[in-house]
């Protein structure tokens, strides 16, 4: 795994083969198969009492200087300053079974002030 802008940093995002492969397969039907061509990841906390997150990709615009740039199986995955902290020990997978098709993005490491959320929400 790479990041850009500095060496040194990095975020704890694990991206799938499958995953990956999904998301070049999508950008390329959007005619967006060269190098600068990725996903945008986004994270921001829900307005709930236990603090869930809530998660979004979108294609990639502009890299800003803040972002951080992900780079595992030949996909590029954007993440912006604000979301940086809530990557950490996340996967983005591809699931297509019974429930569904699409991106998950889900925590690899239970954090010990979890219990669950009585809002509903979950991490995916």
């Amino acid at each position: 795994m790479s990041t850009t802008p500095d060496a040194g940093e990095s975020v704890g995002l694990e991206v799938t083969e499958t995953a990956a492969s999904k998301a070049q397969t999508l950008l390329a039907a959007e005619g967006l198969e060269d190098d600068d061509a990725g996903l945008r990841l986004l994270a921001r906390e829900k307005g709930c009492d236990c603090g869930d997150v809530a998660y979004g990709l979108e294609l990639a615009g502009d890299v800003e200087s803040t972002d951080v740039v992900v780079e595992e199986h030949g996909l590029r995955v954007v993440i912006d300053e604000a979301s940086r902290e809530f990557v950490e020990d996340v996967r983005l997978d591809y699931v297509d079974d019974f429930r569904g098709e699409g991106f998950t993005l889900e925590r690899t490491v239970a954090h010990e002030d979890e219990g669950g959320c009585g809002c509903g929400g979950h991490h995916h």
